[in-house]
């Protein structure tokens, strides 16, 4: 695995899901970010302004296959497509992706697999592992996640055979919410086997307090805008407020104002003046973290 400078501590990584989402973490000084391929594919940006900027900075890009976000885009009845069941649906995509990983390499810390084992089967996730990812590991960082197996066609529903499997094969397993009520389990089982795991979506408080693992990412961060929640980090602690309480963000018109922040945008939940008041409350948990 590809040794960088910053493999002694915990990485928090922030999910963008558009150029302009990417944009505001770096105006918040945030510079670790993590964006899918589906939205990078199209878009030149991410590779000649966005990325680079996070490296001038000392930041980590990761970059996510974007396999689930192509899925919800094909699943208009709820159900997946006959199609997309097959491996032959995905390899154009999935080419793509990794040409992609190859020409930008130098600027990506890590990035994850394909992780379709519940659309087309372990035994084609496997050959796509093998095949496209794992010759990745000589230039760059691949995490492997591993998917519960939700119809129990192998027997693993509870996902610790997958997770183990990973584990003595691979250095850097991810796993994601599906894992939520199973985290120290999984912190136990990465220590006996010496792996690195990321847990996608996986940035409760309470995990990253207890059981910080090597990586993280979550898109939490924009829950102001969809829900109205405030995140608030006081130096001691950090606090998710529901949207009910909106007016807490008043006791903060020194600090906003100090850091530049939209005070009054704050308030009416602007989208600039939310997402910057809120990265400022996760700036301080991630310090804890």
């Amino acid at each position: 695995m590809p040794i960088t400078e910053r493999t002694d501590k915990g990485i928090l990584f922030f999910s963008a899901s558009s150029i302009k989402d990417a944009k505001q973490l770096l105006k918040s000084e945030i510079y670790d970010i993590l964006v899918s391929y589906h939205y990078i594919k199209n878009s030149k940006t991410y590779s000649s302004e966005i990325i680079p900027e996070t490296i001038r900075n000392n930041g980590l890009f990761m970059a996510d296959s974007g396999a689930f976000s192509l899925l919800m885009k094909h699943m208009v009845t709820g159900e997946t497509p006959p199609e997309m069941m097959k491996a032959e649906f995905w390899i154009p995509y999935l080419e793509q992706y990794v040409q992609w990983i190859y020409d930008n390499s130098h600027q990506i810390y890590c990035c994850s697999n394909m992780d379709l084992d519940n659309i087309v089967g372990r035994d084609i996730v496997d050959t796509w592992n093998e095949k496209y990812f794992k010759p990745i590991e000589k230039i760059t960082n691949v995490i492997y996640l591993a998917q519960k197996d939700v119809n129990n066609w192998y027997g693993d529903k509870a996902g610790f055979k997958r997770f183990k499997e990973y584990c003595k094969y691979y250095g850097y397993v991810g796993v994601n919410a599906y894992y939520k009520n199973d985290v120290e389990k999984i912190y136990a089982l990465a220590q006996q086997y010496k792996a690195r795991i990321h847990g996608f979506a996986l940035t409760a408080n309470y995990h990253l307090t207890n059981y910080p693992f090597f990586s993280h990412d979550s898109t939490t961060w924009l829950g102001g805008v969809r829900y109205g929640t405030t995140y608030i980090d006081d130096g001691k602690n950090f606090s998710v407020i529901d949207y009910k309480k909106k007016y807490v963000r008043k006791k903060f018109k020194n600090i906003m104002t100090d850091k530049g922040i939209n005070y009054e945008g704050a308030l009416v939940d602007d989208r600039d003046g939310i997402n910057s008041f809120n990265l400022e409350g996760w700036k301080g948990m991630r310090r804890n973290y």
